[in-house]
């Protein structure tokens, strides 16, 4: 059973019916890269041929897109179209894409071997096929691959394996959310920890000291405040 969220933008009247659709993924998926802390991302949807008609309307058609998990990949959307006078909807694919500049091999990686920023470049890279993929040199530190990677493969924290996931002083990801939604902050780590371990962070916003879960390669989770 699919899990919707409230619509993120509201249909022209007279606009069709697909673009409308597409609208709709877009403004989510603009609105899922920018909870995660990445901005610039070059965002495209596309409608995938359906069986279905769009539901008849007399009015503009109300979208919503399917919830996706928090860490999960969102390239292939669900778009709810109803019509708020009659009840009808109709159900709809979109594949989506978020073009961002992320990690991969400038060479051949084997497994086990610690990562060298020299061995690492940027490239653009898809985010909402890859929600885990390294977004800076600077993550891969301390860490080796588990398996080999070929050139131009890119870095996902999935891979990643050894070493300490935040560094003292290193800049941060903090993350909060709940269903349906996330948001970023940028931090700085105030002392190292592996994933799973609760280490001092500092929050960049307000320059208080907090305490976080790691979650991965510079990614931290605040931690619920008694």
């Amino acid at each position: 059973m699919l899990v919707t969220v409230a619509a993120t933008a509201a249909p022209a009247p007279g606009s069709a019916p697909q673009a409308q659709v597409e609208k709709a993924a877009r403004a989510w998926v603009q609105a899922r890269v920018a909870a995660m802390g990445v901005d610039g991302a070059r965002v495209e949807a596309s409608m995938l041929p359906a069986a279905r008609r769009m539901p008849e309307c007399p009015v503009a058609l109300a979208m919503q897109v399917a919830d996706v998990k928090d860490g999960e990949r969102f390239d292939r959307l669900q778009v709810v179209a109803r019509c708020p006078e009659t009840g009808t909807e109709g159900r709809f694919t979109v594949r989506a894409s978020a073009g961002v500049a992320g990690v991969i091999a400038r060479e051949e990686l084997l497994a086990g071997e610690p990562l060298q920023p020299s061995a690492l470049q940027m490239a653009e890279q898809d985010l909402a096929a890859l929600p885990d993929l390294l977004l800076s040199p600077e993550e891969a530190r301390g860490f080796s691959s588990r398996r080999t990677l070929r050139p131009g493969q890119p870095l996902r924290r999935s891979l990643l394996q050894g070493g300490s996931a935040v560094g003292r002083g290193q800049p941060v990801r903090i993350v909060a959310g709940g269903r349906g939604f996330q948001v970023a902050i940028a931090g700085t780590a105030l002392e190292d920890g592996a994933v799973g371990e609760v280490v001092r962070i500092r929050n960049a916003s307000t320059g208080r000291p907090a305490r976080a879960t790691v979650l991965g390669p510079g990614v931290v989770s605040l931690e619920a405040q008694p």
